[in-house]
């Protein structure tokens, strides 16, 4: 959507908030739909 997101018929204005509705518990949106790049050391 152009401002936020939609879940189960409801909208969310962060990735966020979309996990927490899922979980019940805080989540980093991104960590929790694993859109995370992991960066490997040098």
């Amino acid at each position: 959507m152009a401002k936020g997101f939609r879940y189960e018929n409801q909208q969310y204005t962060s990735l966020s908030a979309v996990a927490l509705a899922v979980t019940g518990t805080r989540w980093n949106g991104l960590a929790f739909f694993g859109l995370t790049v992991a960066y490997a050391k040098k």
